[in-house]
Order: C-alpha cells, then sequence, then structure tokens
C-alpha cells in the first residue's frame, strides 16, 4: 500500500453486498499478501459518512492463503445479525495479522471485530474496542466458529464488547468467543478490559467477559485481566469453560475479572473462572487472584 502518512486512509466506499469486489468489502480467494507501512500510516476504513444500512465489512476471506501486514482495519460495519464486522475469513482458508490492529469495528450479529471459520494467526496484532450489538452468542472482539483453529501470538485483545440481542438467553465472551470443537492458543497474550454486557431492554445472562471456552483452549504465558460480565445470572468475569471443553491454563494470570449480577434476582459465579460440569481444565505455574 502506498503510504499515506498519519491520519490518511483507504476508505471502502462501494455500497452493498457480494462475493466477486463488485461492492462492499474485499474478497479475496486466493494467495495475497497486503502490506502496509505500518498501524498509524496504513488504514484501511469504512465510510463512516455513509448511512449504517449502506456499509459492510472490510475483508472477506473466502478462500486461499492471506497475509496482511503491518496495517489497520477499522470502522467496519455489518448489520442486522451478520457476523464478522472487520475481518470475516471462511473455511478451509489460512489467514495471517502481522503487526495489524483491528480496531472499532461492529456487528450486529457475533464477532464484532473478526469472524474466524479457517485457520488464523495473529503475530504482535491487537483486536480493541470492536463491538457486538445483537449477538446470538457473543464474541465482541474475535468470534472462532465451530472447527476453527484460531492462534494469537505476542497479541492483545482489549476493550471489546458483546451485547446480546434481547431474544438471546445468554452473551458471551466480551473478548473472545471460541466454538464447540475450535481450538484457540493464546501465547504470551492478553485479554484485558473486554465486557459481556445482558443488561438490554430487559437483562439476559452474561458470561465469559473476557474468554468464552468451548472446544480446546490453551493459555501460555498470557494473562486475562480486568474483564466484566455483567446482567442477569452472570458466570465467569475472567473465562468461562463450557461443559465437555478442555482447558489449559500454564504460566498465566487470571486476575481482577468480576461477574455482576445486576438484576438482583440470581447469583453471580466464577469472577475470574467459571468451569462447567464434564470440563477437562488444568491449570499450573499461575495466579488467580483479585477477582470478584
Amino acid at each position: 500500500l502506498p503510504t499515506l502518512g498519519a491520519g490518511g486512509f483507504f476508505t471502502l466506499t462501494r455500497i452493498g453486498t457480494d462475493d466477486n469486489n463488485n461492492s462492499g468489502d474485499l474478497d479475496i480467494a486466493g494467495l495475497l499478501r497486503i502490506e502496509g507501512a505500518s498501524t498509524a500510516n496504513s488504514v484501511i476504513r469504512g465510510d463512516t459518512t455513509d448511512p449504517d444500512s449502506d456499509r459492510h465489512r472490510l475483508v472477506h476471506v473466502i478462500s486461499g492463503t492471506v497475509t496482511l501486514n503491518d496495517l489497520t482495519l477499522r470502522d467496519g460495519l455489518e448489520d442486522g445479525t451478520t457476523a464478522g464486522g472487520g475481518l470475516r475469513s471462511e473455511p478451509g482458508s489460512t489467514t495471517t495479522l502481522n503487526r495489524v490492529l483491528v480496531d472499532n469495528n461492529s456487528a450486529g450479529g457475533n464477532a464484532g471485530g473478526i469472524l474466524n471459520r479457517g485457520t488464523m494467526t495473529l503475530n504482535a496484532s491487537t483486536v480493541s474496542d470492536n463491538r457486538t450489538t445483537d449477538a446470538s452468542l457473543g464474541g465482541g472482539g474475535i468470534f472462532n466458529s465451530p472447527n476453527a483453529i484460531l492462534t494469537l501470538n505476542d497479541s492483545r485483545v482489549l476493550d471489546n464488547v458483546a451485547e446480546g440481542a434481547n431474544d438471546a438467553s445468554q452473551v458471551n465472551g466480551g473478548g473472545i468467543y471460541s466454538d464447540a470443537d475450535a481450538v484457540l492458543t493464546l501465547d504470551n497474550s492478553v485479554v484485558d478490559g473486554n465486557r459481556a454486557d445482558g443488561r438490554q431492554l430487559f437483562d439476559i445472562g452474561a458470561g465469559a467477559g473476557g474468554i468464552l471456552a468451548d472446544g480446546t483452549v490453551t493459555l501460555i504465558q498470557s494473562s486475562v485481566t480486568n474483564n466484566l460480565a455483567v446482567g442477569e445470572s452472570v458466570s465467569g468475569g475472567g473465562i468461562t469453560f463450557r461443559p465437555g471443553s478442555t482447558g489449559l491454563i500454564d504460566r498465566s494470570v487470571v486476575a481482577f475479572n468480576v461477574a455482576d449480577d445486576t438484576s438482583m434476582t440470581f447469583v453471580s459465579a466464577g469472577g475470574g473462572i467459571a468451569s462447567g460440569i464434564g470440563t477437562t481444565a488444568t491449570i499450573q505455574d499461575s495466579v488467580i487472584s483479585g477477582n470478584e
């Protein structure tokens, strides 16, 4: 990408939805590398001057092998119940983000920032300030779909919010929602300041302010801190291990997370970690402290 300088944006202005690059997002179905100068100087963004109904996500990896280097994806938007506000990948695809910022994207459905349905790796990247507004499941920052593989190395998931649909029973994974049969690995990474929020017109259940762990989830030398699950019948301020999931927390920190039931009707549980029946979770050489 040409270097535009700080404050310069590559703005996507073609309205509409398709999978062949006539409108909407950038559709990729092959081998491609997009090379930026830095997260400050190479910014691909949605057109915030357009009505919300005309805006779309930014990048859609339909198939192939895609690498994004040294750039920012911001201001993408999916209305209705569509998932993946900033970046979406499909089954069979391989996507790698190196030194990429995914920021301030929004989805009406799940996956405010990133929807991963294939194999995705984030290296030295940040997913921050993304949001779901009407999610049936959650994943304010990232949603890792069933059978998908997601790896975060030296990366951060910060200040994302999952808000649930009023007809949903529960919203989970303010930072990351990793679904059944998916694989999630965090190595030397941080999940901090995220929120799963069930306080809509009527309180709904909420859990996993930081990470919703289904399938197989591994944390190595990582931290889950300052996350919040709030609403009705709340569990897992930091991490929720779903029944039947497999988890490993190794040389990691789970601290200062909060599970807060605001309905005054139910009891909140698991300020740091909530573990479901049939979960196999191992915690070794780690710190769990200051959760509420």
